[in-house]
Formats: structure tokens, C-alpha cells, sequence
């Protein structure tokens, strides 16, 4: 089988190209033909790939002067030249089948028009929320978890009216507008299947009114051969972990405030972004030695943190589809601490492989601390997480169910297309 991945990007920026690159390599292992479509921003996860020059040219939509922004602003909502290289493309390699990933504001939804016209099977991963939600992140204000989902189920203008994207006027007015336009034009309907990483993104697109018959539960996957026996729980320096983008979304103003009413807590925060001087300026306000900022960390730097770290930090705000910072953690022997968000729960059960709290309860979250730290060494949590992980669906697992969807999408039943 020949098979199209389409994403905004042709790097390993982040869990959506990392997945769509893990779940290319299961298929051409299977002995699938897998080809790509992305824009042209570098560098580029294969530099020798040969169809790169049919890429889409990449605009950097936020960083366009005022006069870019009246002249090319446009393209964010429906990007011709990306439908035109794509077509070119569909004609050249004769894909059986498109799986499209992250397509909003760079390749946008001209991308399914191509497809459409040329009557190419098509499906989509939900790595976020923005079909369901304007601003793509259930945050109202762009301060709170959105717990009423009016937009969801109701009118998209509540984004608007909340200032719902960055609490900035003009930006809310942007996606909701783009929100608006998808509906209007409704490309996405003719999308075969989605596929949902978890059941809290299913259960939010069935109530944004995607069809119930295209909308299938595949979890994301974990490669557990790799780790046969279970790690060193003793390994505990006593410290809580973060790993992941330093941004509003991620819940880290609550994890300083949480870390303020828990001195005796101490917490490393690996990665990088727009918050980074921000957050370091608010713990050297609050006179905070309890917190160590690590900068960005990959390969054995990162495992090291992992295998050492008494259990890891989810404070999300914003809507997770999956949480694939958690089974790392799992992968470790470690558990989690996370917010009731999203899909966190689904994989965190409270008291059995780590903790969960509130969004944005930075007094609930300090409590968890203070439990994980009476409780040294926490054998049963270890354990459960561990079990967790090694228990969860493989990549042989995920393999199956693609390959399951992939077929029933190329030959559909009567009445299901």
C-alpha cells in the first residue's frame, strides 16, 4: 500500500510529527510504501527526501509585517499554492490512501480539496482540539480551563466574546473566523475516518457534531520490548520532574504557586519557551531555591532526569489529547501528577499509578506533593505505573488497528461512505 502523511511540518518539532515519523516506521517495516507532504520549513526530518520540492512554501504567519500580513494573511485560512503542489503530487506518486495529521493555518484545509477532487481516500489524526474548539486549547480567556464547552456545542463566538486565543482580541477574532469558515465550507466532512489518540478527544468531537460512524478510538503506542524488565524503583532522588513546553497552556504558573506553598518540595523544569524568563523571574520574586531550571534536554541528559526524579508533573490547563509525557514517566517506573484535563485521567488513576487535581489548583496540587513526599519511595505507584506501561497497546497493536482502518476507508461498507 502507498501512503500519503500530510503535516504542516517535516521535522520532529513535536508529538505530532514524532508520531506521524513512529507510525510511518511501523508501516514501511510492514512493507508500505510511505511518501510525505509538508511546507518547506527546515531542517527537514530526512534531508535526501526526494519529493521535498513539491513542498508548500512555509510563512511565518506571526512574524509577517503589517503589509505581509494584508497581502498573504489569507493563505492561513485557505492556502491555494499548498492544493496546487499537493495535486501535483497526488498525480505523481498515485497514493492509495492520505493520512493527514496537523494541516491548520500553514497547509490548511486546501490540502483536503486536492484530495477530494482526485477521490482519494482520506484520514486524520486528532493530535488537537481545533475542529472542537476555535482557539484549539478549551482555555477561556486564555487563563482557564473551559469546563462548559460553549463553543464546542454552541456558537463559535464565544471565543470571540471570551478573547479566548492569547486574551487577545484580534487573535480570537482570527481563529474564530477560521473556525467559522471551516464550517462553512465543510472539507472536513468529506475526511473518511478520525482517528482519536484517546476517549476524551472522541467524546469532545461527537459533541462538536463530527459524524459517529468516522470518528475511531486508536490510543497512541508504546514500544515496550525495549524495556522487559522493570526499571530500578530505588533510583529516587527525591526530586518532581517537568518536561515539556515552557508555555501558559502547560499549567506552569500553578506549578510555581503550588511549588511557593511547598518549600520542602523540590522540582527540576526541563525544556524551553516563550515563559522561560518569565517563570525565572517569578521564582527569584518569590525567593524560590526549590526549583532548578534545566534548559532543553534530550537523550540520556532527559532519561537521566526521568530515572531519578520521584514522580513527573502534568499541570495542564489546556486540553490534552493523550499525554505522552506520562508514559514516559511510566516507561520509568515513575508516577504521575497531573491535571483533570483532557485525557490525563484516562491514564492517571488517582492513588494507584500517581495523582490527579484540579486545573489550576495550585493548593490541590501542593497537596499531592506533600503526600508523594511522605511517602518515600513509593513502591505500589512505582509498580502500578510500570504495569501501566508495559500493558498498554504496542506497536503491533497500533499497526493492526491502522491497517484495520486504512482498509475499511479504501473499501467501504454500503451506506458508510
Amino acid at each position: 500500500m502507498r501512503i500519503l502523511m500530510v503535516n504542516n511540518f517535516f521535522t520532529r518539532a513535536g508529538g505530532a510529527e514524532q508520531y506521524m515519523f513512529a507510525l510511518a516506521e511501523l508501516l514501511q517495516a510492514a512493507g508500505h510504501d510511505i511518501h510525505y507532504f509538508s511546507t518547506d520549513k527546515k531542517p527537514y526530518r530526512i534531508e535526501t527526501y526526494p519529493y521535498s520540492d513539491y513542498f508548500a512554501p512555509f510563512i511565518d504567519f506571526p512574524n509577517l509585517g503589517l503589509r505581509q500580513k494584508v497581502t498573504s494573511g489569507w493563505q492561513s485560512f485557505y492556502n491555494a499554492e499548498a492544493e496546487r503542489r499537493l495535486t501535483r503530487l497526488l498525480k505523481d506518486i498515485k497514493p492509495d490512501l492520505v493520512h493527514f495529521h496537523c494541516i491548520a493555518y500553514y497547509l490548511t484545509p486546501s490540502v483536503i480539496q486536492a484530495c477530494k477532487t482526485l477521490k482519494i481516500p482520506m484520514v486524520m489524526t486528532l493530535h488537537d482540539i481545533r475542529l472542537m474548539c476555535p482557539s484549539g486549547s478549551l482555555l477561556r480567556h486564555y487563563e482557564t480551563h473551559c469546563a462548559d464547552r460553549r463553543c464546542v456545542t454552541g456558537h463559535p463566538f464565544h471565543c470571540l466574546l471570551n478573547r479566548c486565543k492569547y486574551n487577545s482580541l484580534s487573535a480570537s477574532a482570527m481563529v474564530t473566523a477560521d473556525f467559522c469558515l471551516l464550517k462553512m465550507h465543510r472539507l472536513y466532512l468529506h475526511i473518511n475516518a478520525f482517528i482519536a489518540p484517546s476517549r476524551a478527544v472522541k467524546e469532545l468531537a461527537l459533541q462538536a457534531g463530527l459524524p459517529t460512524q468516522k470518528v475511531i478510538h486508536i490510543p497512541h503506542f508504546v514500544d515496550a520490548a525495549t524495556f522487559t524488565d522493570p526499571p530500578d524503583f530505588n533510583r529516587d532522588d527525591g526530586f518532581f520532574l517537568f518536561v515539556g513546553r515552557l508555555v501558559k497552556e502547560k499549567g506552569l504558573h500553578t506549578l510555581i504557586e503550588a511549588m511557593q506553598l511547598t518549600p520542602e518540595a523540590r522540582l527540576h523544569i526541563v525544556g524551553t519557551g516563550d515563559l522561560e524568563a518569565a517563570l525565572k523571574q517569578r521564582c527569584e520574586a518569590l525567593q524560590l531555591n526549590n526549583v532548578t531550571f534545566c534548559g532543553f534536554q534530550s537523550g540520556e541528559a532527559l532519561a537521566e532526569q526521568f530515572s531519578h526524579c520521584r514522580a513527573v508533573i502534568l499541570p495542564s490547563i489546556s486540553y490534552e489529547t493523550f499525554g505522552l509525557t506520562v508514559m514516559e514517566a511510566f516507561r520509568y517506573g515513575k508516577p504521575a501528577i497531573v491535571s483533570n484535563v483532557g485525557a490525563l485521567p484516562e491514564l492517571v488513576q488517582h492513588g494507584v499509578n500517581g495523582h490527579v487535581f484540579p486545573p489550576g489548583d495550585a493548593v490541590a496540587l501542593s497537596e499531592a506533593l506533600k503526600i508523594m513526599i511522605s511517602t518515600p519511595n513509593p513502591e505500589h505507584l512505582n509498580t502500578s505505573a510500570w504495569n501501566t506501561y508495559t500493558r498498554w497497546h504496542t506497536g503491533q497493536d497500533h499497526l493492526n488497528a491502522i491497517l484495520n482502518l486504512y482498509h475499511s476507508v479504501m473499501n467501504p461498507l454500503p451506506g458508510l461512505t
